[in-house]
């Protein structure tokens, strides 16, 4: 299933980040910060899911799974800045 999100921001500052250089600034700030953070909290319930009690290994689990499906939505992503 495709979905389209749309997220309008305010931006403070510089108005010369409105320049060549908005693009990669909406990136590095949510695609590629979410899709990292993701990463991190997957590894860490990856490792976890093999420590402690049935139950908690499988909540742990399923903690990885849904932080790794996530990490791959984001990387997948595909968007485009416009100035409103």
């Amino acid at each position: 299933m495709k979905v389209k999100l749309t997220i309008e921001l305010e931006l403070p500052g510089n108005p010369d980040l409105l320049g060549d250089g908005l693009e990669q600034v909406i990136f590095d700030a949510y695609l590629n910060y979410t899709t990292v953070k993701h990463l991190e909290d997957a590894r860490k319930w990856s490792a976890r899911q093999y420590q402690g009690t049935a139950e908690y290994q499988e909540g742990a689990r399923r903690l990885y799974q849904y932080h790794d499906n996530w990490a791959d939505i984001c990387s997948r992503a595909r968007y485009k800045v416009e100035e409103i």
